[in-house]
């Protein structure tokens, strides 16, 4: 499960980094590029595959997870807590990606990052 969150987290963030890491800075290690590369897809089915990828991820998280079995040395407590961990970095990296100024662009190829909710560090801090 570890290894399947950390595959979410990575490619996730080749999704929202596309326009900034290859077409701003012509980096050809992100997998919206890599699908493109034969020259067969648009972006926006290299996109969607894309996001068919990491959703898979999602879903193999969630089948894994109705199979756990507290380890002797674990108890349920320390499960739940690895686990739960496991699905805030995914959702937190997510969530992140979107509001965070890095990603958000008027000119990039996604509308949902070129007008979106506000970022981080637009909101007041809560001290």
């Amino acid at each position: 499960m570890a290894g399947i969150t950390v595959r979410h987290v990575a490619l996730a963030n080749d999704i929202f980094s596309y326009e900034k890491a290859t077409l701003i800075h012509g980096s050809p290690v992100n997998l919206i590029h890599v699908l493109r590369a034969g020259g067969t897809r648009d972006i926006t089915s290299a996109a969607i595959e894309a996001i068919e990828i990491v959703n898979h991820y999602v879903e193999r998280f969630c089948q894994l997870e109705t199979q756990l079995t507290a380890d002797p040395g674990l108890t349920e407590a320390d499960l739940s807590h690895y686990v739960y961990g496991m699905e805030t970095w995914m959702r937190g990296n997510v969530e992140f990606s979107v509001r965070n100024k890095r990603f958000r662009s008027a000119t990039s190829p996604f509308t949902e990052l070129s007008h979106c909710v506000p970022d981080i560090g637009d909101r007041p801090d809560p001290q």
